[in-house]
Formats: C-alpha cells, structure tokens, sequence
C-alpha cells in the first residue's frame, strides 16, 4: 500500500523516527491517460511546470516537437503528456540516444538488459519529466505509456555535477521519476596504447571524451519490478574506503530504496 504513498521530506532540523506519507483523494481518479503533445497542450504545460527549474529549456523543446518534431540537427524528438479529468497533469520530453557505444563501454548496463535484444533506435534519452504530485504513484504508468507509444524499450538520464558546462546541463531538468530509475556503475577505463594498435583501435565513439555524469536507467522490465523502501538511519562512521564502498553499495542496490 505504501507504494502509492508520497513520502514527505522531513526539514533539516528534524530528529523525530517517524516517516510521514500522505495520499492524495484525487490520486483515486481512473481517468489518467497519457498522449503524444499537440499544439493546444503549450498553455496547460507551461502551467504545469511554471515551478521547474529550467522549464523555459522544457517549453522550448515542446515547441520545436509541435514545430518539425526533429533538433535542428535531425535528431528525432517526442513528447508526451499525461491528462486527468481534461487536465494535464504530466509532461515528458525523449530524443533518441545517439551515445550507445559510449554508455556501453563506461557503465555496466549490461546487468540490466542484453543490447543484443534492442534495436538501436529502441534506446531512448530522457531529458524532461514533470509529473503532479498528486499523481506520483503514476510515475511507472506514466513510463510504460511512453515506451509503448514512442516505441522505446529503454531510457538513460544522465545526471551532472554542478562544475559541469551549464550549456550541456541545461539540455535536462530535474525529472520527478528519479525514484523508479536505478543507477548504472561506471566502468573502469583502460588506457589503448593507440599509436600500437593502428586499425583495431576501438571507434571514435568509445574513445571520444564526454562530460562525466552519473547514469540513471530504465526498461520495460525493470518498470514491472517494485523497490523496497527501507527508511532504516543508517549512519557511516569514518571516510574510509571502507565506508565510501559500503555507502556505494548501498546506492546502486537497483531495488532498494533506503530515505535514510
């Protein structure tokens, strides 16, 4: 049952051991549907995200899907709302992913799904995700609509540090389905000997330098798997390596959620 709860965010001075989750009456509701955007959609959006940072980025990725559907450099682009009671009350924002080889060969993706399964334009890249609270526990639905509809079977966010060149950070905002995703270990790298190696050198896709981020990823099965919320306080005492792998442990467990 708590699945469907909201978990409340405690305020920093706060030491009380409970949790406090809250629901919604109008989270009841049955009619939650979810469409392609369409040109009469701009005003109900722009009302829905007026409190996201970064939402004139969100509202201009809209107008250029309702525009040509395409970046200015071809690269394909779909958006999605989601709609209760005549009333939109999600948005997202998917482009294809062009950066496959450079996701395989630095993060460990391939503990969650078989790239030999995918076709390549199955692979998505999530950029905007704007959902209601109220319809939180809608967030998977919401997911599931825009794989089945934009014909996707995989999604990767990536998330960047704050020093990072606010031109590429700016291209995402912060998506409110961060919860459902699970995190992706980067892969440690091995130094090619280029000059040795001539023509087997892998591709400039693998080789060629991005911007660190971390990876957040999400398919159709791991839509259907629940995680186990665990609001146990854990504490770390020492930053030992000990403790920072402890702690990394914790945080790319994929179906656990620890709020502590």
């Amino acid at each position: 049952l708590i699945q469907g709860f909201v978990r409340v965010t405690s305020r920093a001075p706060s030491t009380l051991p409970q949790e406090l989750y809250v629901f919604h009456r109008s989270g009841l509701l049955k009619d939650f549907h979810v469409r392609p955007v369409c040109t009469k959609d701009l005003s109900g959006i722009e009302q829905l995200v007026k409190t996201v940072d970064l939402q004139e980025n969100l509202i201009k990725d809209i107008k250029q899907f309702n525009k040509v559907r395409r970046d200015e450099d071809g690269t394909e682009i779909k958006a999605f709302v989601a709609v209760c009671q005549d009333q939109i009350v999600g948005v997202a924002v998917i482009r294809r992913e062009e950066n496959i080889e450079y996701i395989r060969s630095h993060y460990n993706i391939e503990d969650f799904i078989y790239y030999n399964h995918h076709k390549r334009e199955e692979h998505g890249h999530l950029h905007h995700f704007a959902l209601n609270p109220v319809f939180s526990h809608m967030s998977k639905m919401f997911i599931k609509e825009i794989l089945r509809q934009g014909k996707k079977t995989s999604l990767y966010y990536p998330l960047y540090p704050s020093y990072i060149n606010k031109e590429v950070v700016h291209q995402h905002s912060m998506v409110t389905c961060l919860n459902d995703m699970v995190p992706v270990r980067a892969r440690r790298q091995i130094t090619y000997p280029l000059e040795k190696l001539g023509i087997n050198a892998p591709s400039d896709r693998v080789l060629k330098e991005h911007e660190p981020f971390a990876l957040n990823h999400i398919n159709r099965k791991l839509v259907l798997e629940p995680k186990v919320t665990i609001n146990t306080r854990i504490v770390v005492v020492g930053a030992s390596n000990v403790g920072i792998g402890f702690l990394e442990q914790l945080a790319y467990c994929p179906h656990l959620r620890f709020n502590n």
